[in-house]
């Protein structure tokens, strides 16, 4: 079966996992086990010179790609126009989405080096970073990111007070006070990080002592994850576990999988089937009462026989 992938104003994730190329205005196209690219004139000549093969992309060109029994196309990430496009001129268009979503979720020995790279990054950048305010605390961050040849896999949520209540507040120019959360994600070489610190600037006794709770059931649920099979198993463990430190449920999921996408599968939710075996995970167990917000997150990678936090 043919299979299309389209870039187009943005990078598709299954296009950067297939080939690396995370180039606008380009169209993948897989036949069983090989590659090509269509492109314009110009990127073609960029995509050459990487080494890609590639040919030119036109209308009727891509027509004449599509005019057989069965087209598998990356619905998802395609535009409305390129979608009705290749069902209009296609005899059977089936989605390959969800399938590739699954196949990126496994990871492979140099994604979680690069993942884990990225964790380094973000962990390093916190610890330089400086600024009066939320906005200029969050710019120190990406300074950081920057001189390690990184980019941010998210927006950084930097978040003081009781903008820390918000999961997901975006900087202000509040002077930093109290408590700071400071949650934010590298990206290097096309893979994301995603982690969650709280800095008590002043001494808050209950806040701390909350804050322990949390890391202590982030092990808890970590120390589990061999065990558990499925995105369900780890909702479900995450309750039990929140519920023997006393702890409330929180009004989002303890996790997502992480990857090319700082969210990606598997769902760690209610009736979720998503195998956890081999993947890489956010967990993030929180708190959100009505003068402050606290979430403690890692990065765990997922093995047969034990859980590694990166």
């Amino acid at each position: 079966m043919l299979e299309l992938f389209f870039q187009t104003r943005a990078e598709n994730p299954n296009v950067v996992w297939l080939s690396g190329a995370d180039i606008e205005g380009i169209v993948l196209v897989k036949e069983g086990k090989h590659f090509y690219f269509l492109a314009d004139r110009l990127t073609a000549g960029f995509l050459e010179s990487r080494g890609l093969k590639v040919e030119e992309l036109s209308l009727k060109r891509l027509e004449r790609f599509v005019k057989r029994e069965d087209v598998g196309l990356d619905i998802e990430h395609a535009s409305t126009k390129a979608a009705e496009f290749v069902k209009k001129h296609a005899k059977h268009v089936v989605s390959i989405s969800e399938v590739y979503a699954k196949r990126r979720a496994k990871k492979r020995r140099e994604e979680v080096k690069r993942i884990q790279r990225a964790v380094r990054i973000a962990e390093e950048a916190l610890i330089e970073a400086k600024g009066e305010t939320e906005e200029d605390f969050a710019f120190s961050l990406l300074e950081g990111f920057a001189k390690r040849k990184a980019r941010e896999s998210f927006k950084p949520i930097v978040a003081s007070k009781k903008n820390s209540r918000f999961p997901h507040s975006s900087p202000t120019s509040e002077e930093i006070d109290g408590l700071l959360l400071v949650d934010r994600g590298a990206r290097f070489e096309h893979y994301c990080s995603d982690l969650t610190d709280v800095l008590f600037l002043k001494k808050n006794k209950h806040a701390e002592e909350l804050y322990e709770k949390l890391q202590e059931a982030f092990y808890a649920i970590v120390d589990e994850l061999p065990s558990l099979e499925t995105g369900e198993d780890v909702h479900k463990h995450y309750l039990r576990v929140f519920k023997r430190l006393k702890l409330r449920p929180m009004p989002h999921l303890i996790g997502h999988g992480v990857g090319i996408e700082v969210h990606e599968l598997p769902r760690l939710a209610p009736k979720s089937m998503d195998k956890i075996e081999g993947t890489t995970l956010a967990i993030e167990p929180a708190y959100y009462g009505r003068s402050f917000g606290l979430r403690f997150e890692r990065n765990v990678y997922v093995g047969e026989r034990r859980a590694r936090i990166l």
